[in-house]
């Protein structure tokens, strides 16, 4: 029986003369075949001789453990493999003899090694400036400007693209390329927008004479008389880094002025030798002082005006607002996954020199972006996490790049601030802080690549039935590269949707432009992805209509941090629709309408963004919402506080049940006609069946709050405000060890006709009290019911005087009665 792999899953069919070998050669254990492997694994000119076959790394290991299976099965085993295994045992042979078996197993797996040749010159990647015939029919110039942040290294680059007859400006950010494109219409230079998610023309005629786009965006066959390449040195990045790469290739302009670090200034002028362009370098200085301090912050209370704390990760950027807001200081916040317009609201709120807001909290996305007026740039540490090449998370030291770029954003020219000052939050890492700045940038080498859709379509021509993960595999597995000026870009989030998409039928390279969707692996996004992908299978368009249902709309005001988070997903689920719209227009018909609705969740962001701290308050329900919802059906106030308590006071307990009787009487006695309701719907005895009736029906056990408030009094904690919508209230509920009452039969009856509440009330009174004494102690402690039962009593009888008199002389004689029986007793305070 011969196994042989398809698509790496093994297919089974007899072979000819199986078990022969045995008979010819005698019987052969598993254990010395696997030992003969071991060594075949093991020996540097095997997988010298593979590497040359164009089996490598990962590759060369797949192939090798289906062999290892392969071989263990002795009775399915070919004569002629298994004589040459025994021989190679009985030191007749060696373990290299088996070099020919396994490349012709590898070639049953994978058959693109039947035709590695025509692979190979198809994924040659040595000379990427080739691809660009049009772009090395030109006499090109490239200016680079080199210098730190705040040089002006970029101004001058784009005073000379607005005095162009013709130009376009590549941005890293869509927030940039809207800030050149509205400067240069505001000069009277018009000019067009173009973004992955939107086209926007200067004027209705038709295309202006410039433009500006991301850099992905960027057209490598319309002419230019000038072209700006901003920040550079993002050529080295490991998912974009290849799009710097065809820019600079590729751009089809006489001028180029390259903007960025100094330390991608030799790697442009290495590749500038394969194109023939004339390469010219200007260098700038900073334009304002930059002071890198010896203490740090050490305190927020050190917080002044101006100052930027830089954290890594949202987490540290939530918490650090709550501390500054419960100070007073008010805070803008800006990360990466913000949508434009909120970046650009919380910029102007922290530029804006009449806004109380004076204090910015940012991740490393400020290194480059819109322009801010901070004074002091504090790091909240100076490491970060980041994805290893295996795809997961590790903690790694900040770069000196990284470290210049950021703070080079304190002090920039023209702004408030004339002279910026770098620090730390801790004083433990001053003094890293200063060997990093001082240390010499790392040069860049390697500029990236990623494969084009054309190579892989030509790849699928010799590789028919593979995936495109596996073609996106095998390419990188055999593309050849200089390895000298180029490296391959991850395409981990590529064949990750790759994946996911395999089973549904698409063609080859409509799979390809979904696989590159300017989107993360969030799981909302990839099922919205896989969700839109099948419509297009079948032929449906993605309407509005369709669209609105999958993110649940009308959506909400976020109400926590999590569901601010959900609303920055929905937002990228729309740039999806609309990058989507303009690779297959007729399928995303309703772009308008989703452009509309974008910008009503920028808005509902921008509020949330606002409001952060307040939400981070408010995650848990306040027991006064609670209560008097299921009691009225209306909405209160969450803002609303019901009294303080004071663990180091002596009579704390006391107040504290002050507090909560205040609850009470602010629910029953000062809502407009909630009293009329209570006393209808649980009769007279108002504090047992209240209580009760909080219990059944909203899961707050009133003894579980207050014997969690004993805990807490006996821990003699600092003195807090107790408000009862804080987060306390929801971690009492949750860890609450009270035993719930059981559910009321009748709690289906709980709105009464005033005739129906009468007739209740008669059958309340005709119940045996001592047996309902008996049940309600069983159920709550009797000091949660006299504190309650007795202090409510009094002020509830008078109202109920002035609602019933007919009854107010039962009530008074029981009270009466009742007090003096609890008097006698003496067990009141027990």
């Amino acid at each position: 029986m011969l196994i042989l792999y398809s698509n790496q899953c093994p297919v089974s069919f007899p072979v000819e003369g199986a078990g022969e070998g045995r008979e010819i050669a005698g019987p052969l254990e598993q254990d010395e075949v696997e030992g003969i492997l071991n060594k075949f694994f093991r020996k540097g000119e095997i997988r010298l001789l593979a590497s040359e076959n164009g089996l490598e790394g990962t590759l060369f290991n797949k192939v090798f453990s289906s062999f290892r299976n392969y071989c263990l099965n002795l009775d399915a085993l070919p004569p002629e493999l298994y004589i040459r295994i025994k021989d190679i045992s009985q030191d007749a042979g060696h373990p290299d003899d088996l070099f020919p078996y396994f490349l012709d197993h590898a070639k049953n797996i994978f058959p693109h090694l039947s035709s590695m040749e025509e692979l190979k010159k198809i994924s040659d990647l040595s000379t990427p400036a080739n691809w660009y015939p049009e772009a090395r029919s030109l006499e090109r110039k490239i200016i680079y400007h080199a210098g730190p942040t705040n040089s002006g290294k970029t101004y001058q680059a784009i005073k000379r693209l607005f005095e162009a007859e013709s130009g376009i400006y590549c941005a890293p950010l869509k927030l940039l390329a809207n800030e050149i494109c509205q400067k240069s219409n505001a000069a009277g230079t018009p000019c067009d927008l173009v973004t992955g998610e939107e086209r926007r023309f200067a004027s209705l005629e038709g295309p202006s004479s410039h433009i500006a786009c991301t850099i992905e965006m960027a057209s490598i066959t319309n002419k230019y008389k000038v072209a700006v390449i901003d920040e550079v040195q993002m050529i080295r990045d490991s998912q974009r880094g290849w799009a710097w790469t065809r820019a600079l290739l590729g751009l089809n302009a006489e001028e180029i002025h390259v903007c960025g670090e100094n330390s991608a200034i030799d790697l442009v002028k290495r590749l500038m030798l394969d194109t023939f362009d004339e390469f010219e370098v200007r260098k700038y200085e900073r334009l304002s002082p930059l002071h890198w301090s010896d203490t740090a912050l050490e305190s927020l209370q050190n917080i002044q005006a101006g100052d930027c704390i830089v954290c890594f990760n949202k987490k540290d950027i939530y918490s650090l607002r709550e501390k500054l807001e419960s100070m007073g200081i008010k805070c803008a916040i800006l990360y990466g996954s913000l949508p434009p317009g909120a970046k650009l609201s919380e910029a102007a709120r922290f530029n804006d020199p009449d806004n109380i807001c004076k204090v910015l909290l940012a991740t490393d996305s400020i290194g480059m972006g819109v322009n801010l007026s901070v004074r002091r740039i504090i790091f909240n540490t100076l490491e970060k996490r980041v994805k290893n090449s295996q795809g997961e998370f590790e903690t790694e030291k900040l770069s000196t790049s990284q470290i210049l770029q950021i703070g080079g954003r304190a002090g920039r020219y023209g702004m408030d601030f004339d002279r910026g000052e770098v620090t730390t939050m801790n004083q433990v890492d001053i003094k890293l802080l200063h060997c990093l700045k001082n240390r010499d940038v790392e040069l860049i080498t390697q500029a990236g690549l990623h494969p084009t859709s054309d190579q892989i379509e030509t790849f699928a021509f010799h590789l028919p039935g593979s995936s495109l993960a596996d073609l996106i595999t095998i390419f990188e597995g055999i593309c050849k590269l200089d390895g000298e000026k180029f490296f391959m870009c991850t395409t981990d989030t590529f064949k990750t949707f790759a994946k996911m998409l395999e089973h549904i039928p698409l063609p080859l390279r409509t799979k390809y432009l979904l696989c590159n969707s300017p989107i993360n692996t969030n799981p909302f996004l990839t099922s919205m992805l896989l969700k839109i992908a099948r419509r297009i299978s079948n032929g449906e368009a993605v309407h509005a209509t369709w669209f609105r249902i999958q993110i649940g709309w009308p959506l909400a005001p976020p109400q926590t941090t999590k569901s601010l988070e959900h609303l920055e997903s929905v937002y990228d689920a729309m740039d999806l629709y609309l990058w989507l719209s303009y690779r297959f227009v007729d399928m995303f018909p309703d772009v308008h309408i989703i452009r509309d609705m974008r910008v009503e969740v920028d808005l509902l962001i921008q509020h949330g963004v606002k409001n952060i701290t307040k939400m981070s308050k408010e995650k848990s329900i306040s027991l006064e919402n609670v209560t008097t919802e299921k009691l009225d059906e209306e909405s209160i106030d969450s803002d609303e506080t019901y009294g303080k308590y004071n663990a180091n006071d002596k009579r704390s307990n006391q107040h504290y049940i002050s507090s909560y009787d205040n609850l009470f009487n602010k629910s029953m006695n000062e809502k407009n006609g909630r009293l009329a309701k209570v006393e209808r719907t649980t009769g007279f005895e108002i504090p047992e069946e209240l209580i009760e009736k909080y219990e059944r029906e909203d899961n707050i056990l009133s003894t579980s709050l207050l014997g969690k408030r004993r805990k807490i009094l006996k821990t003699r904690e600092k003195r807090e405000d107790y408000t009862l919508n804080t987060p306390l209230v929801n971690k009492m509920r949750k860890s609450s060890k009270t035993k719930s009452v059981p559910k009321n039969p009748n709690i289906h009856k709980a709105r009464r006709t005033p005739i129906e509440a009468r007739n209740y009330t008669n059958l309340v009174d005709n119940q045996s009290r001592e047996d309902k004494k008996e049940k309600y102690l069983s159920e709550i402690p009797l000091k949660v019911r006299l504190n309650n039962f007795f202090k409510q009593l009094p002020a509830i009888t008078e109202k109920m005087i002035s609602t019933f008199p007919e009854k107010s002389v039962r009530c008074r004689s029981e009270m009466q009665n009742e007090k003096s029986e609890k008097k006698d007793s003496g067990s009141i305070k027990t």
